[in-house]
């Protein structure tokens, strides 16, 4: 169908329902439209944002007689509206939020509407960069760390936040302020979740490692010299931290100590490039589980750990001669002799390798130009696909070669994290969280 004039100003969002039955539309003007494909005309207006409207997506049904709509504004305004089927009873009805000004009642029905964050980013996570995102194995949660020197735990089904953990390293005595808020400045490089979904785990550019227990407050220890770049857990619930002083440490559970391991050592180095930005563990292989760490001056290195606390030194290769690999992953895989291991890479190509266990090399195979900028994330979503951060601003599901999918997001996608029942959370360069 066609309609005369849906906007009064330029549209420039439109995205279809979920049933393929309807359409709506986002101008300039602030407002959304929501129009039928079957009665061939608008069903609703839906007005009260503050400035024009960047983006809109329409979400599954929750209600059978409810349609969810995300829209996002430029006036960082977050909206998930609730629009009922339309019908006589309530077709002439409407409702406005934010002092818009009132009509003669002609406007189609608008039930509900509430600032929250669904499957859309949330405004204003974070006061400058998101630096890490996790997703809870279990799915119920995520986290996000950022520049400002926070963490935050938001509930994956409500999209509501739950805790924040503001984190001062030069006041570690963990002063309580209320229930959620707990005071120990230094910004939050990263986090990630256990296996169980009882643990989640930070690190700061102070070199320090807090960990919080569910119900409990955070413990925080100075680990390291340098800034704690990654964090990983083995599915045997070991804990993997590198930094910027180029070790690494391994902790088999609470009880025990960690292990530390020189990667600039093993490398034979000084450089002070020899960093480790990256760390993530591998398949289960006959000597142990393997370990992946990345570093500064573009090697990507192998071990292998028993017991959580025994290491043993595979090998390690230096990966393009001026592009920088900025992520790494390994997927999930049978074969535990010859390992596919993905990095990213700061030209937006993804790589895929081959670690040859038997022979204990590592080569280089084939290349796949997914973007012009930066992937400075990677991440295994169900063991199926690969989940791509661009810097260019967009999250991609990715296998083999080829694009399933892609999601453009507000601002450069600057990591990504998901859960293993598909869950998939970004954090962005503006502080959003999607």
């Amino acid at each position: 169908f066609r309609v005369p004039k849906a906007h009064s100003s330029p549209v420039i969002a439109v995205a279809f329902g979920q049933s393929g039955m309807a359409i709506v539309s986002a101008g300039t003007d602030n407002t959304v439209a929501v129009w039928s494909l079957q009665a061939g005309g608008q069903i609703a207006m839906l007005c009260g944002h503050r400035d024009d409207i960047s983006s809109v997506q329409t979400l599954p049904q929750t209600h059978s007689s409810n349609s969810q709509i995300s829209i996002v504004s430029a006036a960082s305004d977050i909206r998930l509206w609730r629009v009922a089927s339309p019908s006589s009873s309530v077709h002439k009805t409407s409702i406005f939020l934010e002092g818009a000004d009132q009509t003669d009642g002609e406007t189609p029905v608008i039930v509900d509407s509430r600032s929250s964050f669904s499957s859309s980013p949330v405004t204003n996570a974070h006061r400058g960069p998101v630096t890490c995102v996790a997703v809870a194995p279990n799915g119920k949660f995520a986290v996000s760390s950022g520049e400002d020197s926070v963490v935050k735990i938001w509930d994956t089904t409500s999209g509501e936040l739950t805790s924040t953990i503001v984190v001062n390293t030069s006041q570690i005595d963990q002063r309580k302020h209320d229930d959620n808020v707990v005071a120990v400045t230094n910004a939050v490089r990263c986090c990630v979740v256990s296996p169980n979904s009882q643990v989640i785990v930070m690190g700061t550019d102070s070199g320090h490692i807090g960990v919080l227990r569910i119900n409990q407050r955070v413990v925080w220890n100075a680990e390291y010299s340098g800034s704690v770049r990654s964090l990983s857990f083995s599915p045997e619930g070991w804990l993997c931290s590198g930094s910027w002083d180029g070790t690494i440490r391994i902790q088999p559970d609470s009880a025990s100590p960690s292990v530390m391991f020189s990667v600039k050592r093993a490398l034979k180095t000084t450089d002070s490039m020899s960093r480790v930005d990256v760390v993530c563990w591998g398949t289960q292989t006959s000597s142990g589980r393997l370990l992946a760490m990345l570093t500064g001056d573009n090697v990507v290195a192998f071990a292998t750990v028993s017991g959580g606390q025994q290491v043993q030194w595979l090998t390690s290769m230096r990966v393009g001669a001026s592009i920088r690999m900025r992520s790494l992953v390994i997927p999930t895989q049978v074969d535990s002799e010859l390992v596919k291991v993905i990095g990213g890479f700061q030209n937006g190509q993804i790589s895929q390798g081959v670690l040859n266990m038997s022979t204990k090399s590592f080569e280089m195979l084939t290349t796949d130009p997914v973007g012009n900028g930066p992937i400075l994330g990677l991440a295994e979503s169900e063991g199926k696909a690969i989940v791509v951060a661009r810097e260019e601003g967009a999250v991609l599901l990715w296998r083999d070669g080829e694009r399933l999918s892609e999601v453009v997001c507000d601002g450069a996608v600057v990591c990504v994290g998901a859960g293993e029942g598909g869950e998939v959370v970004c954090g962005s360069s503006l502080g959003v969280v999607r």
